[in-house]
């Protein structure tokens, strides 16, 4: 018999509103004279370029049963692919004001 199987499957980043600018906001004293005062910060940075994780399998195989099924022969040859891997907390240049990165596609595996 001969047999075969493809299929692809993906997997989203862990955490909600990745494609917005979040803001955190808190009270901080503006000036000696003008007390507290509301202040919002950038807390999160917008990720346009992420994508879903996404993996490709194939399966093909054959078996073979000779003398009467006495003696038989399996074959099966897989392969994954993987593309746009995910990652968390990628370190990025602190120049940007933040230390990483919540998530980012880093690359690709074949097994």
């Amino acid at each position: 018999s001969l047999r075969a199987s493809w299929g692809i499957v993906g997997k989203q980043p862990g955490k909600d509103y990745l494609f917005y600018n979040s803001y955190n906001t808190s009270s901080s004293q503006y000036g000696p004279t003008t007390g507290w005062v509301p202040v919002a910060s950038l807390d999160g940075m917008k990720l346009d370029d992420l994508n879903v994780e996404k993996t490709e399998s194939y399966n093909l195989g054959f078996n073979i049963g000779l003398f009467k099924d006495k003696v038989e022969v399996d074959f099966d040859y897989y392969n994954k692919k993987t593309t746009d891997l995910l990652m968390t907390t990628l370190r990025i240049p602190s120049m940007t004001g933040f230390p990483t990165l919540a998530y980012a596609n880093v690359g690709t595996m074949k097994s």
